[in-house]
This record gives C-alpha cells, sequence and structure tokens, in this order.
C-alpha cells in the first residue's frame, strides 16, 4: 500500500510544529515557572543547574520556647503531653520566621526548622517520631516515652545552647 503524496508532507509539518513548540516553551520556562507544576520545576532547576538552599535561622533562641515545651510535656497522659510539647516547637518554628515550603508537613516543618538552627538534628527527629507515634498509634503508650521525649528535648536544647529554666 502506498500513502498519498500530501501525508508525507502534512506529517513533516507536524513535526516541525511539535519540535517549535518543544524549543519555545523550554525557552519560555523560566518567565512562566510559577505556571508549571512543581515536578517540572525540579526537573528544570536540575536542567539549569543547582538548586535554591533553604533559609536557615538567625537566631536559634528563638525556635524553641523551652519553658512551655517542657511544661507542656509534665501534664496529662504521655500521648497528650508529647502532642502538646510537638505543637509548642511548631509554634515557635512559625515566631522563627521561617516559612513553611509548600511540600512540608508541619512535622518534617518542625524539623528542619529546629534541624536547621541546631547542630544536631538527631533529638529533633527522635522527637518527632515520639510524636507520630504519639498523633497516629493506636497503642498506648507509657511513661517510658515521656522520658525519652524529655530526653530528647533536653538534647535539643542544648544543641541550641539554650538556657534550661526550670518550669512552672
Amino acid at each position: 500500500m502506498q500513502w498519498p503524496n500530501w501525508v508525507g508532507g502534512v506529517l513533516q509539518v507536524v513535526a516541525f510544529g511539535l519540535v517549535a513548540l518543544v524549543v519555545l516553551a523550554y525557552l519560555a520556562s523560566d518567565k512562566w515557572a510559577p505556571r508549571i507544576p512543581m515536578r517540572w520545576q525540579k526537573r528544570l532547576r536540575r536542567r539549569h543547574g543547582g538548586f535554591e538552599a533553604l533559609p536557615t535561622v538567625r537566631d536559634p533562641q528563638s525556635v524553641v520556647d523551652v519553658q512551655a515545651a517542657q511544661s507542656a510535656l509534665l501534664g496529662g497522659t504521655p500521648r497528650n503531653s508529647i502532642v502538646a510539647c510537638w505543637m509548642q516547637l511548631e509554634r515557635g518554628a512559625a515566631a522563627a520566621g521561617l516559612a513553611r515550603l509548600p511540600a512540608e508537613t508541619p512535622t518534617e516543618y518542625v524539623e528542619r526548622v529546629v534541624a536547621s538552627a541546631s547542630i544536631d538534628p538527631a533529638p529533633v527527629g527522635e522527637l518527632g517520631a515520639l510524636y507520630r507515634e504519639a498523633r497516629f498509634s493506636q497503642h498506648e503508650l507509657s511513661e517510658a516515652h515521656r522520658t525519652r521525649a524529655a530526653s530528647a528535648l533536653a538534647r535539643v536544647v542544648a544543641a541550641l545552647h539554650l538556657p534550661v529554666g526550670v518550669p512552672t
């Protein structure tokens, strides 16, 4: 079977149009980046080299309200106290002035902010894991969980070089 002569011409015009469209989209990508889906923006950034650095905390002492976090750990059930302590850390992270990234969960946001202000991200990660367990699990939490949370909070405070007060 032989194709009519005009089919070859149509295919060439379509191919040329597609190539032109791809080239124009590539050139205009920087101008229209906010309108491009996030996954495509990441690919474009990789192509153009590098990523934007995440902002960091300038004043680590503004991140954690030590007294509020410690008093939150003292009251109520272990589950509720761990959640309340983490919520205090969320409020402190927001007060530090760093914006939450669009793809971040509240837990990831707090971990990023507190870790960027401290030297060791491990205690923040441990406290975050305890928060997720307290918030989303069905099993009973014990005083050992509260003790682990208090220990992790103390290590966060030590990493931030914050004065530790006695909660009232």
